[in-house]
């Protein structure tokens, strides 16, 4: 369950000059720094508190901002900042019981998207305090869970709950704006900026490219690498980011690893997951990381370069034993598996 002989898995991290610091998705609340020079793994900070140290899904994503990193609590409890250059973390409790998933900088403020809109948080960087700008205002529609956010300008737009409808957000006006997108049946739970519009993609096989307004155009990717039978979820793509005019498609319900080039419109089948795999994607410096994780266990973390393809990358690992804030003893795999799925499970 825990893995403590696994790689650690990643949903998102950031890098920050030759580091990468990231917190795990699956397994703990502890914060990590993987120095890409020294090739070395260090851990920052342990789990602060038992009753989350072992939550999944605890943290779903990551934004730098200003001098600190912010990891966004889904599960988890708290807001983290942390400053890489002083190694302080400051933690600010959730007042809402809300999912958060992304984020982004905008003027000295962090706006943090959460399934409600009237939950929606906003930061500011000078000194963390915080409101919440649409509260008050009616929300019939839930955002859809994304590690994607599209920006244009002060506008931003968000998947939503609802098949064919995205939501645009004026980062200025603090206003709300549904848009109903051409019939297709999608509920989708990607969407991406980009030089022409966005790319959209979600519960079928297409990547819809939109201009923001009355145009589309759409590019089928095929049904042969859908996996109903494996995967609960019906969204095919976990996340997805742009790097060197591609963009790359995180497997989820989808069994490869896929790039569009954004030049040509030409779609490339990276790799492929096995059996109930399902991949994460962040950057790690100048490549892409791509975590795998399989039954809800971090399986391994993977390099793709681009050039030489994907390539396992084994040096995440995470200790055999670990000792609990306050606690005397370390304990074994095999006992906090037992105690974990337990006593703090049930």
């Amino acid at each position: 369950m825990i893995g403590f002989n696994n790689d650690l898995d990643i949903t998102t991290g950031i890098t920050v000059g030759n580091k990468f610091y990231f917190k795990t998705f699956l397994a703990s609340m502890g914060l990590y720094c993987y120095d890409m020079l020294q090739q070395k793994l260090q851990i920052i900070e342990e789990p602060r508190e038992l009753n989350e140290a072992w939550v999944k899904y605890s943290y779903y994503g990551a934004i730098k901002a200003d001098k600190y990193i912010l990891f966004i609590p889904y599960f988890g409890k708290y807001f983290v900042f942390f400053d890489p250059e002083s190694g302080k973390v400051f933690y600010f409790e959730k007042e809402r019981n809300s999912y958060y998933f992304t984020a982004i900088v905008y003027e000295k403020k962090i706006f943090v998207f959460s399934d409600i809109i009237t939950d929606i948080i906003v930061f500011e960087l000078d000194d963390f305090s915080h409101f919440y700008p649409f509260e008050g205002q009616v929300s019939a529609i839930n955002l859809m869970d994304t590690l994607n956010v599209a920006k244009k300008g002060s506008k931003v737009v968000l998947p939503t709950q609802k098949e064919d409808c995205v939501v645009e957000i004026d980062l200025n006006l603090y206003s709300v704006n549904y848009k109903e997108l051409e019939r297709r049946g999608i509920v989708y739970n990607i969407v991406l900026s980009y030089e022409d519009g966005y790319l959209l993609t979600g519960n079928q096989p297409v990547i819809l490219l939109w201009d923001g307004m009355n145009h589309y155009r759409e590019i089928n990717i095929g049904e042969t690498w859908i996996r109903h039978e494996t995967i609960l979820w019906k969204q095919l793509f976990t996340n997805a980011m742009i790097r060197n005019n591609k963009v790359y498609f995180g497997a989820w319900n989808y069994k490869k690893l896929i790039s569009l080039d954004l030049r040509n419109m030409y779609i490339d089948y990276l790799y492929e997951m096995s059996h109930k795999e399902i991949s994460y994607l962040s950057k790690m410096g100048d490549e892409l990381l791509i975590s795998i994780v399989e039954d809800d266990n971090p399986k391994r973390n993977c390099i793709y370069t681009g050039q030489a393809g994907v390539v396992d990358f084994h040096q995440l690992k995470m200790r055999d034993s670990f000792k609990f804030p306050g606690a005397k003893q370390e304990y074994s795999r095999s006992a906090l598996h037992f105690f974990i799925e337990d006593v703090v499970s049930n």
